[in-house]
């Protein structure tokens, strides 16, 4: 836009906490709609405290008496529902009845999702995948129970309450296509499908004229999630999965169900009342130094050694106070502490805002650069969040793989910039270099489910956790010294592949698009090195 001189809309029933901010300040500018179109009424929203009828053992699974009554209602009159649970899978984890056992991820620090379609345990964060077990590896015990509720538990459970009615669900595992895609929101949109269960997905941008009632199963998810943005993104995801009750033709109903039925943020949806909720988040953020009066940056650190790790934290932190004082926070363990086999320390720098960013940063490299200098911490992974916005919730993204045809140099980045394009991506840049790396080419296949910057050459580059080194027959390559090297500069790639092919075979790849709020794209020719750096446009809610 400011290349062109072109004017930018941001449109959205819950803009973020900073961009109204922005907007009442006079940076943007501001115009409020305060009706729906045609006057249509907002949905009215029953809070039902899940608690107080867990005690009264009135719960029929995740489902309140309130919210089968309504859904019964709802079918007679041949109208449609939408259950919204923000987890996918069966169940978030197993646990052994017995000793309390669950199983966990190898390479991660989180317990393992089951997927009952699969009939497997499934790490979220690195992709890898186990067989259930029949018997408790602590104990012996054979008494494996499932805890919490995904959205395929929600499914099966929903149709042994309704077992006339039509369910489907929507949520990353039933979305790999776009024709899946197209073809459940066409299903419901005809009528063909009763009730549509579904993660964030239901949430934004659908429009059914049959859809009387909502049923938010768990608010508390949301809520308790620990960022300082967990309220307001919770409100965000509430109010928007509210609005698709009663579209067109009369008031809808939302049953929204927590636990903390007292919290003012729930009642802030109940009224859709986004001012409270903005001058509630500003006071607290003021308070304690958060945007929108200060700016964050992010600092990890990643390490397959725990103990190398906490030592590079320590230091670093050390020389960043010495330059930033107490604007530094940490080091400390994030919410998961370990994925893909690298344990993860993180670092908080708050910055005022009238502070010179291109200052910060250049300390910040250069703290960078002193500490990775020490032969103790070569292997050292070091990147930077900086603005950061609520990432780590495992949103999931409609984001499908994409093959781009790639040529040689610069003609082929034009190409793949063009395709990317038409994607929906935006083209951030394009660099050379030439590494040296003997045998180096296309094509280059990522496939990730969580990525971590790591500076090589230079460039700042999307790394995962393994590498693997292919030849042209799709053998490991047996070069010691290329691995060696790789594995110093590269320190660890999810799956990389090397192929020594022709020079037409080797100047063809693919790169599949990782499920990540934003991408890059990597080509290497076989004369040289070149990056082309790719994130999703940003779509208003």
């Amino acid at each position: 836009a400011s290349m062109y001189g072109a004017k930018v809309l941001l449109g959205t029933a819950t803009p973020s906490v900073e961009t109204y901010f922005n907007a009442t300040n006079g940076k943007y500018g501001l115009v409020e709609l305060k009706e729906r179109y045609k006057e249509i009424q907002l949905p009215h929203i029953e809070c039902v405290d899940i608690k107080e009828l867990a005690h009264q053992k009135r719960m029929k699974g995740p489902f309140s008496p309130m919210l089968v009554k309504e859904i019964h209602d709802a079918l007679e009159r041949k109208e449609q529902v939408i259950l919204f649970q923000n987890r996918r899978g069966f169940a978030p984890m197993i646990e052994c009845h017995t000793c309390g056992w669950v199983p966990k991820c190898k390479n991660c620090d989180v317990s393992l999702t089951y997927h009952k379609g699969l009939n497997q345990l499934t790490c979220h964060y690195c992709g890898c995948s186990y067989q259930v077990p029949r018997t408790c590896p602590a104990c012996g015990g054979v008494e494996l129970q499932h805890r919490g509720f995904g959205t395929e538990r929600i499914a099966d459970d929903i149709q042994l309450i309704f077992p006339e009615a039509r369910v489907a669900r929507m949520d990353l595992d039933t979305t790999r296509t776009r024709s899946a895609y197209e073809r459940i929101i066409a299903d419901f949109e005809q009528g063909k499908t009763d009730i549509l269960i579904g993660t964030q997905m239901v949430s934004k941008g659908l429009d059914f004229q049959h859809v009387s009632v909502v049923g938010i199963l768990n608010a508390d998810t949301m809520l308790n999630y620990p960022d300082f943005r967990s309220y307001e993104r919770a409100f965000q995801l509430m109010a928007q999965v509210a609005g698709r009750a009663g579209r067109k033709n009369k008031q809808g109903l939302v049953i929204l169900q927590t636990k903390s039925p007292d919290l003012p943020v729930i009642h802030q949806v109940i009224r859709n009342d986004y001012e409270q909720l903005y001058y509630d988040q500003l006071a607290e953020r003021q308070l304690f130094h958060y945007p929108p009066y200060y700016r964050l940056i992010y600092v990890y650190l990643k390490h397959r050694k725990e103990d190398v790790l906490n030592l590079a934290a320590d230091t670093m932190a050390q020389q960043l106070r010495s330059g930033l004082g107490n604007r530094v926070l940490g080091p400390d363990k994030p919410p998961i502490a370990r994925i893909q086999t690298l344990y993860i320390k993180k670092m908080i720098v708050k910055v005022e805002q009238n502070i010179s960013m291109a200052k910060v940063r250049d300390y910040l490299l250069g703290v960078q650069r002193a500490v990775i200098e020490d032969e103790r911490f070569r292997s050292l992974i070091v990147y930077y969040d900086v603005y950061p916005q609520l990432t780590e919730m495992k949103i999931e993204l409609d984001m499908h793989t994409h093959t781009l045809a790639s040529g040689h140099a610069f003609s082929t980045l034009q190409e793949m910039a063009k395709a990317g394009a038409e994607k929906g991506l935006k083209l951030l840049g394009i660099t050379e270099h030439t590494p040296g790396i003997p045998g180096t080419c296309d094509p280059i296949y990522f496939r990730n489910y969580h990525v971590v910057p790591r500076q090589m050459y230079g460039i700042e580059l999307m790394l995962g956790a393994e590498i693997n080194i292919l030849d042209g027959k799709g053998n490991i390559d047996a070069d010691e010294e290329l691995m060696k090297r790789l594995d110093i500069r590269i320190a660890g790639i999810h799956s990389l592949c090397y192929t020594h092919g022709t020079k037409e075979e080797n100047t063809h790849g693919m790169v599949q698009a990782i499920r990540h709020p934003y991408i890059q794209i990597i080509s290497h020719p076989g004369d040289g090195t070149a990056l082309l750096d790719f994130e999703p446009m940003v779509l208003a809610s």
